[in-house]
């Protein structure tokens, strides 16, 4: 049946972000591996956490919306970084409605004790996956002219 190929896709494409992204399974055993980000927004029934890998852009947030209804969801992050999705429990080959979980906005704004936010498009009933693709540094360099 295709809905049991779709699972069967689902669980594959888990396994194999979990073996890739060392984020998730690095710091397993250690505090710093793992931050709530929301945990208790009971009126959106939406969890976000992050995981976190040795290096400084090896980080992973997992987002969660429990509802049955499409959301547009307000998340902090740290003002230095980028995020881009790289999974969608509601994609087609999944057995999902193919809604787009699509990141389409960011603004610098204090949120949740960060300094800026990303507006996330989230599907109903789904999990999203994002990773943060670079840090920017905010380190001015400073330029040595040898004579």
């Amino acid at each position: 049946y295709p809905i049991h190929k779709g699972l069967q896709t689902l669980v594959k494409d888990l396994n194999h972000l979990y073996k890739n992204e060392t984020g998730f399974y690095e710091n397993q055993f250690n505090p710093n591996g793992f931050e709530w980000v929301e945990a208790d927004d009971k009126d959106n029934s939406v969890f976000i956490y992050s995981r976190k890998g040795k290096k400084q852009n090896d980080v992973l947030m997992v987002i969660l919306n429990l509802t049955p209804r499409v959301i547009d969801y307000k998340v902090g992050v740290d003002k230095s970084t980028k995020w881009e999705v790289i999974f969608n429990s509601d994609d087609e080959k999944y057995g999902g409605s193919n809604v787009q979980a699509n990141i389409f906005n960011e603004v610098d704004e204090v949120w949740k004790d960060k300094n800026k936010t990303i507006s996330i498009n989230l599907p109903a009933l789904s999990g999203v996956v994002l990773r943060q693709s670079k840090v920017i540094s905010t380190k001015k360099s400073k330029l040595k002219i040898k004579k």
